[in-house]
């Protein structure tokens, strides 16, 4: 007899379990990492680093804190999918190597950050951690409005946060590397190269949110990054054009957002 595992919820197997455990190794790895170099005694904190290379689009300091929510809310996420009654949830299985992925992705950005700082080794990673987690989003859109309250808050919430987030901090890492790299910006000065780049980051969280059929918790993370970069050159560089452009990205996003949810109303989370 052929089993279908995409659908027959009743049969367990051990790709299941590899990837329940996978999923709760790498979440914690993934928020134990920040604290490499603290443990470890090599390398620089994350949080020291990330001040020393600094261009328009990256955002304030306590933009940063939502990677606590991150870490926490994936760890949940582990826990609540290696249940036994989760374990051959078709839905589960769809995302959850995607997911370890991400995981996996971040704990190594997280410690070549500390070892080296920003190179482009940190743009790759990052940009593989935003398609493992935007492909595990894609499937919780297309499963959108059928959740149950356990699914929204273990598994919705932490996907589609870590998804906002990552649409617009890619950018700040790009943006660094290039800075680092000597780039010329195609003869552009650095102010106009990173106006382009912020309208670039936030037409995509634009689209991204709106296509989300207006999920809360990604466009709202989209719009946290956005004015992560208003207050960083408000308080630090004070580039009034990188404030206005954010600004208005963010108003942007928040206008498809409340758009998406009346177009789609009857799908919305």
């Amino acid at each position: 007899m052929t089993v279908n595992f995409e659908t027959d919820i009743s049969v367990p197997t051990f790709r299941d379990q590899i990837r329940q455990i996978l999923n709760v190794v790498l979440a914690i790895a993934q928020a134990i990492s920040p604290f490499f170099a603290d443990i470890t005694g090599i390398g620089q904190p994350i949080w020291t680093r990330s001040n020393v290379v600094e261009t328009p689009v990256t955002p304030a300091n306590y933009t940063f804190f939502i990677w606590l929510l991150i870490f926490l809310t994936c760890i949940g996420y582990s826990v609540y999918q290696s249940l036994p009654s989760q374990r051959s949830d078709p839905f589960l299985r769809r995302i959850g190597f995607f997911t370890a992925a991400a995981f996996l992705g971040s704990t190594l950005w997280e410690i070549d950050y500390q070892l080296q700082g920003v190179n482009w080794h940190s743009v790759v990673l990052i940009i593989f951690v935003w398609l493992m987690i935007g492909n595990a989003f894609v499937e919780v859109v297309r499963r959108h409005g059928s959740f149950t309250t356990a699914q929204k808050w273990f598994v919705v919430f932490p996907v589609s946060v870590f998804t906002g987030w990552e649409s617009i901090a890619t950018f700040a890492v790009i943006s660094q590397a290039l800075k680092v790299s000597g780039f010329d910006y195609f003869g552009l000065s650095e102010l106009n190269f990173s106006i382009m780049t912020v309208i670039v980051a936030g037409i995509i969280g634009t689209v991204v949110t709106f296509l989300s059929k207006g999920n809360w918790y990604c466009g709202l993370a989209i719009i946290w990054a956005l004015i992560g970069i208003v207050m960083g050159n408000i308080t630090g560089q004070q580039k009034t054009a990188i404030v206005i452009t954010a600004s208005g990205m963010a108003v942007l996003v928040a206008i498809s957002l409340l758009g998406a949810r009346i177009v789609d109303e009857g799908n919305r989370i």
